[in-house]
């Protein structure tokens, strides 16, 4: 039995012409396909905290598994997260969570989406839905006129509706239409 030694550069060449050949693909209609753009994050965050808020006000902390920041569009990306707001003192007034939170990063605006919970400390009032809008400049909680919110008060009354809006800063809160409403006294 013969053996044939071959340099060790020839069958590091060989190995790279080999993958490189496979690696490429030959295009046959001989276009780009760059009309599928596919935009990545400027940055990405593990298991990291976003505050929402501008200097001077008590902002809103978010912890998230995952935050993508997008400069180029000016959105940040958050995945399951939980949030809290305090107020001058450190006593918490505002805590939830969201599967998903997408933030303007212009204005402070929020889209939450999956399983939003929203807990009014002050107010003590539950807030349930799939999806709601937070406009920062205003502090109004809204959502889709054909989105189901639920609220919970004071762990007793319970409403649900469509067409949400909530204005934390004067404890207003309403409904377009009322689907369900329950008003009972857990004290007798």
């Amino acid at each position: 039995m013969m053996r044939i030694r071959m340099p060790k550069a020839l069958i590091f060449i060989i190995c790279l012409i080999i993958c490189v050949t496979v690696s490429c693909e030959i295009n046959s209609t001989g276009q780009e396909e760059s009309s599928r753009e596919v935009e990545f994050p400027d940055m990405i965050f593990r298991d990291a905290d976003y505050l929402l808020g501008m200097a001077g006000n008590n902002p809103i902390k978010i912890h998230a598994e995952t935050i993508e920041i997008f400069n180029d569009v000016k959105k940040a990306l958050l995945y399951d997260a939980t949030f809290r707001q305090d107020d001058n003192v450190g006593i918490e007034i505002i805590s939830g969570s969201a599967e998903f939170i997408q933030i303007d990063l212009e204005t402070n605006d929020a889209m939450l989406e999956g399983s939003v919970a929203i807990y009014n400390h002050k107010d003590q009032l539950h807030i349930l839905a799939d999806s709601l809008q937070w406009h920062h400049e205003d502090r109004l909680l809204s959502s889709k006129a054909q989105d189901v919110v639920i609220l919970n008060y004071d762990g007793r009354y319970t409403i649900e509706g469509l067409g949400f809006s909530g204005k934390f800063d004067q404890a207003t809160y309403e409904f377009l239409s009322v689907v369900e409403g329950e008003i009972s006294d857990n004290d007798t």
